[in-house]
């Protein structure tokens, strides 16, 4: 567990020292797949968010006519 922390921080903050490889050809394309994810995380947030300030909007909405 610490050498995967390690390897993630030296990996996260460009240090790179090295002295730590992937030696698995799966870790190699699940890691080569990372910088991938990230934009897809980012715009599912994104989406979420939207969906979101949707709902509320509409229970506005909702409530302001209810009072009327």
């Amino acid at each position: 567990m610490i050498t995967a922390i390690f390897f993630t921080t030296t990996l996260l903050t460009t240090i790179g020292y090295g002295n730590l490889c992937l030696s698995q050809l799966l870790s190699n394309v699940l890691h080569l797949l990372c910088p991938v994810r990230v934009p897809l995380i980012l715009i599912t947030v994104a989406d979420i968010a939207i969906f979101v300030r949707k709902i509320i909007w509409l229970y506005s909405m909702y409530t302001q006519a209810k009072s009327d």
